[in-house]
Parts: structure tokens; sequence; C-alpha cells
């Protein structure tokens, strides 16, 4: 049995989470070094297109806008003349006489072809707009939009974070040589004090970024439901019928969070010497 799906309801609220300049730094910082520019450049694209992502629901309402205004208050003069023309003929085959005189059908069609661009300058004097906000409000009555809305949502958590892991696994590959490694091995931890020393605890031990691992668990694993780890802990997302419920603004948090210590491990001197010595 599902309980209620939380979601935030403001349209304003998803927005792109990638915005400042980091992408630009970490090129910079990485970019004396060929080993670091691989999982670095992996690092980017996967945030940056995780961030399309979770603004996709405030898109699919300001593209309906954008083609609904841009439909309704572009009127189109380019078939006036031919417009023009068949209207003639239709009147001709009505009122035979007007065939009879040229002069009359020259001056008709004319002022047909005027009062059709009195029509279309009227047009487009009216301009006919979709409320972005009432659009809204109706898709938000649709269940499977709400329940696609609340999955983007935890797709995303669980992509920034899932990139991060990516990352520094594969910068513990290259400081290893190679050896294969896992998050799940027992001795993560030690391998990852060896190569970064202190940094390990702001970068994975830190409190808040223990509790981002145990929600990605906690979704992945256990359905979205809280699991004994994150009991008693300050979950950093929204927790409703113990069910896990993601908002923009914790993809946001959890991505500001993340992008501290790995520019601190692109700009680590570890990289920049011969050799690793792993104790």
């Amino acid at each position: 049995m599902q309980g209620s799906l939380m979601i935030d309801t403001r349209k304003e609220a998803y927005g792109t989470f990638f915005k400042d300049d980091f992408a630009k730094k970490a090129f910079e910082v990485s970019d004396d070094c060929n080993e670091l520019r691989r999982p670095v450049f992996d690092l980017i694209s996967a945030w940056r297109s995780t961030s399309y992502s979770g603004a996709l629901p405030s898109v699919l309402v300001m593209t309906l806008k954008s083609f609904h205004d841009g439909y309704a208050n572009e009127p189109s003069s380019a078939g006036m003349l031919r417009y023009s023309e068949v209207v003639l003929a239709k009147l001709c085959l009505e009122i035979p006489s007007l065939t009879e005189n040229g002069e009359l059908s020259r001056l008709l069609q004319s002022r047909i072809v005027g009062i059709s661009a009195q029509i279309v300058e009227a047009d487009r004097a009216t301009k006919l707009e979709l409320d972005s906000e009432s659009a809204w409000q109706e898709y938000l009555k649709l269940h499977p939009f709400v329940m696609g809305v609340h999955a983007t949502m935890r797709q995303t958590y669980l992509a920034i974070f899932g990139a991060y892991e990516n990352y520094i696994v594969s910068l513990l590959k290259i400081a290893l040589g190679g050896s294969p490694i896992r998050v799940t091995d027992r001795d993560f931890n030690k391998k990852f004090r060896d190569v970064f020393g202190d940094l390990v605890e702001s970068a994975w031990l830190e409190p808040r970024i223990l509790a981002a691992r145990r929600v990605r668990h906690a979704i992945i694993h256990a359905g979205g439901r809280v699991t004994s780890d994150l009991e008693g802990q300050k979950i950093p997302v929204v927790v409703h019928d113990d069910q896990l419920h993601v908002y923009p603004e914790h993809n946001q948090a959890l991505f500001d969070l993340l992008k501290v210590p790995a520019f601190a491990m692109m700009r680590s001197s570890v990289f920049r010497e011969k050799s690793i010595e792993i104790g």
C-alpha cells in the first residue's frame, strides 16, 4: 500500500541546481593533470545533465506556454493573396456577372486583400497568452504527473550522489595504480584516508554526507522507506508516511554540499606527486 506522495507544488522551485561557475573552476584546476581530466569531465557532465532533468517539470509548462503563445500570436499573412483568389473564384461561381467585368473582379480582389490585412493587424494587436501558473495547477491535478515528479526528484537525488561516488572511486583507482576498488570494500575508508589523508572526513565521513548516503540506500534498496540506519538521524529530505520524499531544494543542498569536497580533491597534490604510498 502506497502512502501520499509529497512534492513541492511551487512551479518556480523546479529550476536547475547547476548554476554557478563550478564547471569553469573545475576544468581550470584539473587542466594541469591528464589523469584528472576524465573523472572531472564525467562528474561535471553527470551533474549538469542531472540538473536539467530535475528542472523538467517546470520546463514542461514553460515549453507549453511558449508554443501556445507563439502559435496564437503569430498570424501568417503569407497565404493572404492565395486565399483572396479562392474567395474571388467562389464569388464568381455564385455571381456569374463578375466574370464579365474584369475591372470589377480586380477591384474586388484588391479589397479582399486589404480587408484581410486589417484583420491580421487587429489579430496581432490582441495578445493571447497562456497562464503558466494555471497550466501548472492543472498538471498538479493529474496523479500520473505528480507520480512522475516525485520519482524524478528521487532519481535526481540518486544521480547527484551516484556521480559523486563514481568520481571518488575513479580518483582512488587512479591513485592506486588502477587497482579495482568499491565503496563496499571493507577497507574502503582506510584506502581513502591513505590516499587523501584527513580529506576523507569532509569528503566521505561528514555527517551530512553519511545521511545522504543512507537516503540513497533507502531509496534504492528499501523502496524509499525510512530504514533503521536513518532512525534517530537528521534526515535531509521530507519524511511522510514513513516514506522519503525529495524536493528540489534537497537536490540543490546535496549538490552544494558535495561540490566543495569534490573541488578539494581536484586540487589535491596527490595527483601531482610521482608515487603514492599506501599504508
